[in-house]
């Protein structure tokens, strides 16, 4: 009895079902192998777990799930988190927070990286509409950020940023703001209060955005020389959980209510403080927009998932 319990113990304790792949040092899914190599990089993969060999020896494990991944190495641990597939933020074991931000095509933006809940780099993506990625620009805030991938640093007004690759090889990167990329043009600040401001050209206007020093979006501001033209509002809970955002321009305000997965539910657009348009985002992708005339509702259009078709029409008085 005492050795089928042994026997049972040993083999609930084995991966029966874990898959191996010879591999390098970047963890890439080569070859796939009946069992564990002798030698060599290899991977085993089983239920949402990757862990990468070398002689047998752990060097790296990543786990993962629809919402976040974790990547552990000898230099400690790293954790993404996503959202609509898209990389949202991540955490490392030496207090650094980095947190993406997208435009509403889902093309990655800007990233903010802070530590220990301040600010210290900004980081620009900007493309060119022939050849797509252009530059990336790295903007420290005014003080030296070091961290055991990457050091910025500020050198005669220019932002100096190295990325530290493995064997002590280094990659030496100045950006001063210069070029002939129109939408490069972009400066980063820190406020009194620790908040992150961006300013920079979009065509003919200047849009203001204020960040938390943890990279929340708190405010957009958009201008015409001295003038704004509009401004929007984003409101968060305790947990950093994104509730709602206003957006008024002109007569006009816009609010729209979030789900727990920071999606739209509800909008409601209001013209000269009544409510003219309400759009209600279905669980199945669908919208359906009420219409109002002097503050009453006056009909009902339901809206395919793309917000443009229209599949069904009531009206209501």
């Amino acid at each position: 009895m005492r050795y089928l319990l042994l026997l049972i113990f040993l083999l609930s304790s084995m991966d029966l079902n874990a898959a191996y792949y010879r591999s390098n040092i970047v963890g890439q899914q080569l070859e796939e192998v009946q069992s564990a190599p002798t030698s060599g990089w290899y991977l085993e993969v089983f239920e949402g777990k990757e862990t990468l060999y070398k002689d047998g020896m752990v060097e790296s494990e990543r786990s993962w799930n629809e919402e976040s991944e974790s990547i552990t190495t000898k230099n400690g641990t790293r954790t993404l988190t996503f959202k609509d597939g898209r990389r949202d933020s991540e955490t490392f074991e030496d207090g650094t927070f980095i947190r993406y931000t997208y435009t509403d095509d889902g093309i990655l933006k800007r990233a903010i990286v802070s530590r220990d809940g301040e600010a210290e780099v900004v980081i620009d993506y900007n493309y060119s509409k022939t050849s797509g990625l252009s530059s990336v620009k790295h903007t420290d805030l005014s003080r030296s950020f070091f961290s055991k991938g990457s050091l910025s640093y500020v050198d005669n007004g220019e932002s100096v940023h190295v990325t530290i690759l493995p064997n002590n090889h280094f990659v030496r990167e100045v950006y001063n703001g210069e070029g002939n990329v129109e939408d490069i043009l972009s400066e980063a600040r820190v406020a009194e209060n620790g908040d992150v401001v961006v300013k920079e050209k979009l065509g003919a206007f200047d849009l203001i955005t204020t960040y938390s020093p943890t990279g929340l979006i708190l405010r957009e501001e958009t201008y015409d020389g001295e003038t704004m033209v509009s401004h929007v509002e984003y409101n968060y809970d305790d947990k950093e959980v994104l509730l709602s955002s206003v957006k008024v321009e002109g007569e006009s305000e816009t609010r729209k209510y979030y789900n727990e997965k920071g999606r739209v539910d509800l909008e409601e657009r209001y013209v000269s403080g009544l409510i003219d348009v309400t759009r209600k985002h279905q669980s199945d992708g669908r919208i359906l927009e009420t219409i109002y005339k002097g503050g009453y509702a006056y009909s009902e259009i339901l809206l395919d998932k793309d917000g443009l078709r229209v599949l069904d029409l009531k009206m209501l008085r």
